[in-house]
């Protein structure tokens, strides 16, 4: 049986000039968002939008919010030097993560 588990996903739209940036970036920088490592960035389908970002469980305490969106403006601004990122880049999604049960 599936599971839906809502979380929060702290991050940014693929815009195509985005996009045009993360396959041009350094081979080296791949890890920051390809692994699909939580440590790093994901990459998800949230809603009708293809979001690069960092995943967050509920609850989550506020006051760390401004700490993972720094972290994420950080690693774009790594892996994308020349991607311009504005004030309000950064945005806050609700995420809807898949789980199945596996009982045997």
């Amino acid at each position: 049986m599936n599971r839906v588990e809502t979380k929060l996903f702290v991050g940014l739209e693929i815009t195509p000039k985005l996009q045009e940036n993360l396959d041009a970036c350094k081979k080296a920088m791949e890890l920051y968002f390809r692994l699909d490592n939580p440590d790093y960035l994901l990459v998800r389908r949230v809603g009708d939008k293809d979001c690069i970002g960092r995943i967050v469980s509920l609850p989550f305490p506020c006051q760390d919010l401004d700490n993972v969106q720094r972290n994420v403006l950080s690693l774009i601004k790594l892996i994308a030097p020349s991607f311009r990122l504005g004030p309000d880049s950064v945005q806050l999604f609700a995420y809807q993560e898949f789980q199945s049960d596996t009982r045997i």
